[in-house]
């Protein structure tokens, strides 16, 4: 039987070591795989090519047993693992080993997505539940609050049209699926993530996973991830935060803007305001897809300045103010 023409050797085509370690193989796949994503390069045929040898490369050198076998006949001969290449790629061909005779078929992979460009994250490690894809997604904090959509490549496994289904063509296999009947295709699927949804949340979405067979997927299962905001805090549907007033605000009152996740409310200080004290701000927190939203508490604090000019440590002093620490214990207990 006359081969297909072979690919390049896995570990060039992510460029990188042999010898690299799991966590170096995901970093190098999605770092190329954005770089020759059909989204960021729409119609480049040349960059869809290296998209789908990146993503088999990364198939096989993701899978531990896959990269054994890979590397076992890589030492062997090259021409011997590259001719595998050429045969795994069509996704059911025969793997001659040392040992035996080892046949991997399409149904037997579960595909691992990647989260690009339009959308952050990583991988989440596969499972053995067949058709199951995993996937992790990261957002950021105003993602978290309005909700977000983020985009998947998917294979889809559909029966042969060129020999519909059978498998042979002319009397020989067919060309196409190479006798399995069926062909897997690449599409993107696009994902609505909800409003207010929690770290490290998990989300499934039946049958836009792995192929099972013709015309039958698994599920999708995806893990949240939600970057902390610099000044907002989640508690469940509440947002808790902090409100600096100057020494000035907190003796006089005054009318300030309060930031919340839906924009700055005006609120009136009252005078003699203390430094810990709570302010609640009703239905201002996050509000979950179809729940009731949270509330905003902001906790006072004082902005003492740190170099008061003459003329403020002068007034400080004319300051008659009772002593603070007056009830304190005095003495040992």
């Amino acid at each position: 039987m006359t081969l297909p023409q072979a690919p390049r050797d896995l570990y060039d085509v992510l460029e990188i070591a042999p010898d690299s370690d799991d966590a170096e193989v995901r970093r190098a796949y999605q770092k190329m795989a954005r770089r020759f994503h059909p989204d960021i390069r729409p119609g480049d045929e040349e960059a869809e090519r290296r998209f789908d040898e990146v993503s088999r490369a990364f198939e096989v050198l993701s899978d531990p047993d896959l990269r054994r076998r890979y590397d076992a006949l890589r030492q062997q001969e090259g021409r011997q693992a590259a001719a595998w290449m050429a045969r795994w790629s069509e996704s059911e061909e025969v793997l001659a080993g040392g040992a035996g005779t080892w046949v991997r078929t399409a149904r037997q992979v579960e595909i691992r997505s990647g989260v690009f460009p339009g959308g952050g994250g990583g991988e989440v490690p596969g499972s053995a539940t067949p058709g199951l894809t995993r996937v992790e997604v990261e957002l950021d904090f105003a993602e978290m609050v309005r909700g977000a959509t983020r985009s998947f490549p998917l294979q889809r496994e559909t029966r042969c049209a060129e020999c519909e289904g059978s498998g042979r063509r002319g009397g020989s296999l067919c060309p196409r699926c190479a006798g399995r009947g069926a062909v897997v295709e690449l599409e993107r699927v696009r994902v609505r993530i909800p409003r207010g949804v929690e770290d490290g949340s998990r989300l499934r979405l039946v049958g836009k996973g792995a192929p099972l067979g013709p015309d039958r997927q698994g599920d999708l299962l995806m893990a949240v991830r939600v970057h902390p905001h610099p000044y907002f805090r989640r508690d469940g549907n509440d947002v808790h935060a902090d409100l600096p007033l100057t020494l000035a605000e907190a003796i006089l009152g005054a009318d300030v803007d309060i930031p919340t996740v839906d924009g700055p409310v005006r609120v009136k200080i009252p005078p003699g305001t203390q430094g810990g004290r709570r302010i609640r701000l009703r239905g201002r927190g996050i509000t979950p897809s179809g729940g009731e939203p949270g509330d905003h508490y902001c906790r006072v604090t004082i902005a003492v300045p740190e170099n008061a000019d003459a003329a403020l440590r002068e007034l400080l002093q004319r300051l008659n103010q009772p002593d603070p620490r007056r009830d304190l214990p005095k003495g040992a207990l």
